[in-house]
């Protein structure tokens, strides 16, 4: 609707100030959708989930890390193929 609205091309003033109150109108009732909605947030957590976390977040981290030298050493081997 607001792509139909946006696309409507006015040639009087009054059509114009319409449409400019409608897009108003648009924009007021997502902001107070936006602002509505309520989030949740866990505010702690027992040793045993921050342990669980660490452990999973280290592992990430080397698996990254070993992607990451993988990738370097394909881009070498590119670089020197282009080379030759």
């Amino acid at each position: 609707m607001r792509i139909r609205i946006k696309q409507f091309r006015p040639h009087v003033l009054n059509d114009a100030l319409r449409v400019a109150v409608e897009l108003e109108k648009y924009n007021r009732a997502e902001k107070q959708l936006i602002e509505s909605r309520s989030y949740l947030r866990q505010a702690s957590q027992t040793e045993e989930k921050e342990s669980h976390v660490d452990r999973n977040e280290n592992s990430d981290h080397i698996a990254l890390t070993e992607l990451m030298s993988k990738m370097e050493q394909r881009v070498q081997e590119l670089q020197n193929d282009i080379r030759e």
